[in-house]
């Protein structure tokens, strides 16, 4: 199974988010849609593939680190794309990363297999992460984002990004930490166990 640690935004804010994407597909069509209700705005904290049996395991290291790590002041920066996904990023406090480095060295011990982020490692670097974690997009790859969806149309991509930045998007606390399952796109259908920072 395909697993995700992530922070889900606050959910006035996650169903705020779902309709400005929804919003931005009425003017430029859309293959995927995080609307939150099908498909939940987060933010990856580690991919991995994993199975059933090590879910407890993954479900009581999570429950700890929780209790140790306190609600993370976070920010929108600006919108971006790539060729068919467009996504807002956050900032990147040291708290955040503190945490998501944890994440990665006491969660990554119990995947499966590896998850292709990036689908080619980049340099002898993320190649050591692919060995070590089981995905590559960790650590110094590590960048802050939600995905908001994908474009049908890579021309239309621009497009998108100017509809997201006219948007005023709020400061919020990351205080929703969640294992999560994911789709073959990556992003969060099922909430699995859900965990509050202090």
């Amino acid at each position: 199974m395909d697993l995700d640690v992530v922070i889900l935004p606050p959910k006035n804010l996650s169903a705020t988010i779902g309709r400005r994407v929804l919003k931005v597909g009425k003017k430029v069509p859309l293959s995927l849609a995080v609307d939150s209700k099908k498909l939940f705005p987060h933010i990856s904290l580690l991919h991995l593939k994993s199975s059933s049996a090590k879910l407890p395991a993954i479900v009581k290291l999570v429950a700890r680190l929780a209790a140790k790590h306190r609600k993370i002041p976070l920010e929108f920066t600006s919108a971006y794309s790539g060729k068919m996904y467009f996504c807002i990023a956050t900032t990147k406090p040291k708290q955040l990363f503190n945490l998501h480095q944890k994440i990665v060295k006491s969660i990554s011990p119990y995947r499966t297999g590896i998850i292709l982020l990036p689908k080619k490692p980049k340099n002898n670097l993320q190649k050591k992460y692919f060995k070590l974690y089981g995905v590559g997009n960790v650590l110094k790859y590590f960048h802050p984002h939600i995905t908001l969806g994908h474009v049908k149309n890579p021309a239309d991509s621009p497009e998108a990004i100017k509809l997201v930045d006219k948007y005023r998007w709020k400061r919020f606390a990351a205080q929703r930490l969640v294992i999560t399952q994911v789709t073959k796109e990556h992003q969060v259908f099922k909430i699995i166990k859900e965990f509050y920072l202090k």
